[in-house]
């Protein structure tokens, strides 16, 4: 029906609302907070939505995508995630500067690049994106009627270096040196595991 699917102002997100409340007549899921994941214009999407309807989303993950929102403050209470393979180039630098826009407004967005990947999707990206909306899900079963997972919380455990691609325990003293523009946030070990590794 158009090209542009991926603009949820312009009709896909009320398609997508109108979808959810036909599957919902026979499954139980959440309307209220929804996660998210896109690959390439399916990541526009995904990231989109959440900008048009924050108050609609728990999580959010684009890889490789072409076009994401203007980062603003009603997006710091959604936790994203944003991978990009390092030879798919024009959206790697895309993916790049957006993240940068975001970590200067203080929101917290987990960032990865892969080596050598060109537009495609690796398999530590997908591997990160499962943990990351696992931990999320989690996190608020509440939202399906269920009662949260014990040991689970939202607080930040672990904080990565984007250059270095380790990351430490928050409290420690190498975290604390990391830079802000390479600072990445972690609530999760699985989240952080998947992302990097730790440092012995």
């Amino acid at each position: 029906r158009d090209d542009n699917y991926w603009e949820p102002r312009e009709w896909s997100g009320n398609a997508l609302m109108k979808a959810l409340r036909q599957i919902q007549k026979k499954y139980n899921i959440c309307m209220g907070k929804l996660l998210f994941y896109g690959y390439s214009a399916g990541s526009q999407c995904a990231n989109l939505f959440p900008a048009w309807k924050p108050e609609n989303t728990r999580a959010w993950v684009s890889h490789a995508c072409g076009v994401f929102h203007e980062p603003t403050s009603r997006m710091r209470d959604v936790p994203g995630l944003v991978t990009c393979g390092d030879a798919d180039t024009a959206r790697y630098i895309i993916s790049r500067n957006f993240v940068e826009k975001c970590r200067e407004k203080g929101i917290n967005i987990i960032w990865k690049s892969f080596p050598n990947h060109p537009h495609d999707v690796p398999p530590g990206s997908l591997k990160l994106a499962r943990a990351f909306l696992a931990h999320h899900h989690q996190l608020h079963l509440r939202d399906l009627g269920g009662s949260p997972v014990r040991n689970i919380n939202g607080g930040i455990l672990f904080i990565g270096d984007d250059q270095e691609g380790k990351f430490y325990p928050a409290n420690s003293p190498k975290a604390r040196n990391v830079l802000r523009e390479d600072r990445v946030l972690f609530s999760s070990q699985e989240i952080a595991s998947a992302w990097g590794t730790p440092e012995k």
